[in-house]
This record gives C-alpha cells, sequence and structure tokens, in this order.
C-alpha cells in the first residue's frame, strides 16, 4: 500500500521525490523549493509551488482611494475565524498575516475576506483559496489567491 503522505516535487518534466512534510519545510526555511516547479501532496494532484505573476498588461495599481497596508481583515471559511493584516498584495493574491494561534486553514481551502480600511470607512469582501501556510514567529502567513482580483 502506498504512504498517502509522500510528497513529491516537479520540474522539467522530471519527478524527484519521495519527500516528507519536515523535509519539504527545511527546502522552504533554505530557499531550495523554488528550484522546483510543482508539488504533489496529498491533494494527489501537481499544483504550482509559486503563484503565476500578474498578467503584463493589466494595471500594476489597485484602486487609488485604497489603502491595503492599513486594512483590517478578518477571514472565514464558514467555521473559523482569523483576524489579521494583508501584506504582499498583488493582482493574483495577497499574505494574510495573523498573531497567535494554530494554523486553522490549509492549502486549497476557499476563505472568505472582509477586508476594512478605517480611513476610507470602507468594507470589501472577497474569495480567496488559500495557496501555502507558513509559520511566521508566534504567528501565520496564509498565501492566498483571488477568487477574482480586486482590480
Amino acid at each position: 500500500m502506498s504512504n498517502p503522505n509522500r510528497i513529491f516535487l516537479g520540474k522539467s518534466g522530471k519527478v524527484f521525490g519521495p519527500f516528507t512534510g519536515t523535509e519539504i519545510d527545511q527546502f522552504r526555511s533554505k530557499g531550495e523549493l523554488n528550484k522546483y516547479v510543482w508539488i504533489w501532496d496529498t491533494s494527489k494532484k501537481w499544483t504550482p509551488i509559486e503563484a503565476p505573476p500578474p498578467n503584463p498588461d493589466a494595471s500594476q495599481s489597485f484602486d487609488a482611494g485604497w489603502d491595503w497596508n492599513r486594512s483590517e481583515v478578518i477571514g472565514h471559511d464558514h467555521d473559523r475565524l482569523i483576524s489579521g493584516k494583508l501584506a504582499e498584495v498583488t493582482q493574483t493574491g495577497c499574505d494574510l498575516i495573523s498573531q497567535g494561534g494554530r494554523a486553522n486553514w490549509a492549502r486549497d481551502q476557499k476563505i472568505v475576506l472582509n477586508v476594512y480600511d478605517p480611513v476610507a470607512k470602507a468594507c470589501r469582501r472577497f474569495i480567496t483559496q488559500v495557496f501555502e501556510v507558513v509559520r511566521s514567529g508566534d504567528g501565520w502567513v496564509y498565501r492566498l489567491r483571488w477568487e477574482k482580483s480586486p482590480l
């Protein structure tokens, strides 16, 4: 019987592995994971290791009246809530940085983000998907992809 926790990496049509989750974490911390393009994990499908870059023809700026850096965020999966701040906002996704606790969401999970700008006194709702979950100090970084770019 095959081990369902085996993780494989891929690049240029070649398969590397199997690796354990601990080995993948070590690759990530050493910057070696970016040598690969694809990952096969418990989702049982090849997925890209990084989100694709933004469309080169699209505008590089979001709504000029919205300051993503000062926004307050509450995200939920209809079961668990996480609050935090946004970082690395791009046309393809963002990082949600939360403090403390344990990782409440997993890769490929759909998440609803409610983003509030206290200066503009406006709130926006976005559907995202978890691309990666990374421990950061005493909190977590959830790398999310927009379902629809917030341009």
